[in-house]
């Protein structure tokens, strides 16, 4: 989300700029010509001051990328210095606040911003993108869809994708399978949507729909360990036992060091018609190791990524852990991922 951001903000904000600067050249023209030099000196000087204002930001924003965030904040200030008035600059500050994790003063800047430019489509998917990451669901859907709804907004998709991780957010899986549906309908091309839904569909264990996905991202990705896992999933899960064989093979030559996860075993339970993976001791089931329920967070894993793995509702991660629906987990954190009143 945030890379979409930061590239679709940048490169929003340059159409505008030389929009704004050719209207005031224009009216620099007009002024010349009915003999102004005074006015027309001071047209000039708003000119450079956008201008300047222009640069810092470009400055500011390649900064935070880099993550240089002392000199990003620096340029972004003089930005605002510059033209206090322009639309694009508290945009700026906005994605830095929210990149540093300070969300009350991205806030702020996103009020801002949209008090400046209430129909800037790509503001308006930002900041619901940002209402989202805050819990604020419902707010978030009503911006993200002012956005869809605009007049020549180029980036549709990537709303619809920001509607559908707000939606899987929510545990409403059906939901978010639809808008990514949507996402691709209008950009067939968009892999992380391709992706997103291979990986939902599997999650639901809408296996036909997940075979479909699965062609779909094959098309735009080339093959990797995680799609040949997920091709043996989704076979598994089919009852195709065969050529879920075919594709462990597949996996095991082409990448020998590779650790599938319990995913492959979970569909392999569910083709056999068994909805826990548990085992029977003298009639009666065995309750998981303590090892089995306690998963210790790693690096770039995410709330939704370790319900897969584990195969069990995102939300009852969130309950089972005491975690509120927008909780950050670190590294390091140790999640409770089975039921932990289970006999």
């Amino acid at each position: 989300m945030d890379a979409t951001l930061q590239v679709g903000a940048r490169g929003k904000l340059n159409i505008r700029w030389h929009k704004l600067v050719k209207s005031l050249l224009v009216a620099i023209g007009l002024l010349y010509l009915a003999g102004c030099s005074s006015s027309s000196s001071s047209v000039h000087q708003n000119v450079n001051e956008v201008e300047a204002a222009k640069t810092r930001v470009s400055l500011g924003l390649t900064y935070l990328k880099n993550g240089n965030y002392t000199q990003a904040k620096a340029n972004l200030d003089k930005a605002l210095k510059f033209a206090p008035g322009l639309v694009d600059t508290h945009f700026a500050l906005a994605y830095y606040y929210q990149s540093v994790d300070e969300p009350r003063l991205a806030e702020q800047y996103y009020q801002q911003a949209l008090r400046l430019d209430d129909e800037n489509a790509d503001l308006l998917n930002s900041y619901g993108a940002f209402l989202c990451t805050q819990g604020s669901y419902a707010l978030a859907e009503r911006y993200l869809l002012q956005a869809i709804n605009s007049q020549q907004y180029a980036h549709t998709a990537g709303s619809y994708e920001n509607l559908a991780i707000c939606s899987q957010a929510q545990a409403k899986i059906s939901q978010a399978i639809d808008y990514l549906k949507t996402a691709l309908s209008h950009e067939p091309g968009r892999v992380k949507s391709a992706f997103l839904l291979l990986e939902m569909t599997v999650s639901a264990q809408r296996w036909q729909d997940a075979k479909d996905a699965l062609q779909r991202f094959e098309k735009l990705a080339p093959v990797s360990a995680r799609s040949l896992e997920y091709a043996i999933a989704i076979e598994q899960g089919l009852g195709n036992q065969d050529v879920a064989n075919g594709y462990r093979d597949m996996l095991q030559q082409l990448y020998p060091q590779y650790e599938p996860s319990r995913l492959i075993d979970v569909a392999e339970e569910t083709s056999k018609g068994i909805e826990n993976a548990t085992t029977m001791n003298n009639g009666e089931l065995e309750k998981p190791a303590l090892s089995d329920r306690i998963h210790v967070v790693q690096p770039g894993e995410n709330l939704y990524r370790i319900s897969l793995k584990y195969n069990v509702r995102m939300q009852r991660l969130i309950e089972w852990n005491g975690l509120s629906t927008n909780s950050q987990i670190k590294v390091g954190t140790r999640l409770i991922v089975s039921d932990p009143n289970a006999k």
